[in-house]
């Protein structure tokens, strides 16, 4: 059998990080509620898609976001921009062999992500993390994000009396 997964990218909550505006008290760096103002209509990184090092690929530019105004709230809506999308290649074969009435071997093998592909997670969305922000540094393999994409591939012998 063989089966293809796919994932959609996922809305993506963008926020500023920053202290809470003494204005409103909104904003905060634990999650940070406060969002940015877009200053461009094309959020993405001129080098989207393109290594930025060891398991981390540009996204997002952080010039498309600014800080609001003391006071304000930021322009940009809720969930607004979209993550990665990737697809996933799984495959299993098996047989079984007769040996007597009552008895029978079966063989199987295996495979998880096949082209050992980097599935990737969702960026930084904080913009006060300058040096991350819009950058994605993990994998998104189910069924938990790791930092090392991996193809996995497992063999079964199985007898039946």
């Amino acid at each position: 059998s063989s089966t293809i997964v796919t994932r959609s990218g996922a809305p993506l909550g963008i926020v500023t990080g920053t202290n809470p505006d003494p204005a409103t008290g909104f904003g905060g760096n634990s999650p940070g509620t406060q969002r940015p103002n877009l200053l461009l209509n094309d959020t993405a990184s001129p080098l989207k898609g393109q290594s930025c090092g060891q398991f981390c690929v540009w996204w997002l530019n952080p010039a498309a976001f600014g800080a609001p105004a003391l006071g304000t709230f930021g322009n940009l809506g809720q969930n607004v921009v979209v993550g990665p999308s990737f697809w996933q290649w799984d495959a299993a074969i098996s047989r079984q062999f007769a040996i007597r009435e009552a008895q029978k071997v079966e063989l199987r093998f295996e495979g998880f992500n096949l082209t050992n592909s980097f599935h990737p997670g969702n960026p930084n969305l904080s913009t006060g993390t300058a040096t991350t922000f819009g950058r994605i540094q993990a994998d998104a393999t189910p069924p938990a994000a790791t930092t090392a994409p991996a193809r996995v591939m497992q063999f079964a012998l199985k007898y039946v009396f």
